[in-house]
Parts: structure tokens; sequence; C-alpha cells
């Protein structure tokens, strides 16, 4: 089965523009539809990178007929220990955060501050994340960065799942919330 990669730079400013994006893009780029593999790089820095895979997981709720659905993924780091190891899910998100939180209360507000501009799609300050780290299931540490760059993209593929009216983000945001990661 063939596999095309593709590099994209994310331009949108709020959420139906970034929506509109992501399915233009999938509309632009995947031609063939016979089952090849897209990635789609869309973020990178020192080496770490998130990834897009399309087709994503096959979605029976609540929308199976929404074919732009994609899987987030950070190659090198271990969310978990079954599935796709490098493609966090909620539950992964939340686990890194909290162990941030828990590890430096102090720099986590630099966190929450980064979350709360991803999930508004305005641009964050990567600088003031720098210092803070998380360990993977494997005990490696990475930079909290990739963890935020995944959740935008969690928010977005959300978006994506939960058309409008439906918020997916906001179901996600309010999961955070309920995980006392974002006040």
């Amino acid at each position: 089965m063939p596999e095309y990669h593709i590099s994209y730079t994310l331009r949108g400013a709020d959420k139906v523009s970034v929506r509109d994006e992501v399915i233009k893009l999938f509309t632009d780029t995947e031609k063939d539809t016979g089952g090849p593999t897209y990635w789609y790089t869309v973020e990178s820095f020192d080496g770490y990178s998130i990834r897009l895979k399309r087709p994503g997981y096959k979605r029976q709720q609540p929308n199976p007929n929404f074919t732009h659905d994609f899987q987030v993924s950070a190659p090198g780091v271990e969310f978990k220990t079954t599935g796709v190891h490098d493609a966090p899910r909620h539950d992964d998100i939340v686990r890194a955060l909290g162990q941030v939180k828990n590890a430096n209360p102090a720099g986590y507000r630099c966190v929450e501050a980064a979350l709360e501009h991803i999930y508004r799609c305005q641009p964050n300050d990567r600088k003031s994340v720098q210092h803070l780290s998380f360990g993977d299931i494997v005990e490696k540490h990475h930079p909290i960065e990739i963890v935020i760059l995944a959740t935008k993209w969690i928010f977005i593929e959300e978006d994506l799942n939960y058309p409008p009216p439906a918020s997916g983000r906001e179901m996600f945001w309010d999961k955070l919330k309920a995980a006392d990661l974002i006040s």
C-alpha cells in the first residue's frame, strides 16, 4: 500500500477557519481513495514532530459518514503500551499534563496559558514552556511542548468529528477542567 508524506503549516486563526482549512487540505491532497496512507507533518521543533495519519480511526459514533478523521502521532514518544504507542488520546494528554503540574505547579501556569492559546486558535510562546518536561511510559523525558502541540491537533480532530453546532473541542476542554488541569 503506498504512503504519501506531506508537510503543512496551519494558517487558520479561529476554529471554523482551521476546520475548513484542514478539510480542504485533506480534500486537495488525497486524490486516490483506494487505500494509501497519508502522513501530514504539521508541527516540528528540536527533532520532534506532530504527524497526522489518514485514514484515521474508524468512527462509529457520532458521525460514521464523516471521512475527515485522522490520528495524531508524536514519533519517538511512547504514550501507551498497547495500540499505536505514539498516538496520544485524551487520557494520555491528561496523564502527561498532570505529571508536569504535580512536579512543577508554578511552571505549569505557563503550560495552562499555552493550552488556553491553542484552545482559542491563537499562537503561543514556545519559550515559556521550554524548561518543562514529562516522562513517557518508558520514563524517557520529552519537552511538554509536544503534549501541547498534540493537544492542539486533538482539539482540531474533535472539531472535525463533532461538526457545528456541536463542539468536540469544548468536550475535551471540559475534560481538562475536570482533571484540574485548566482553571
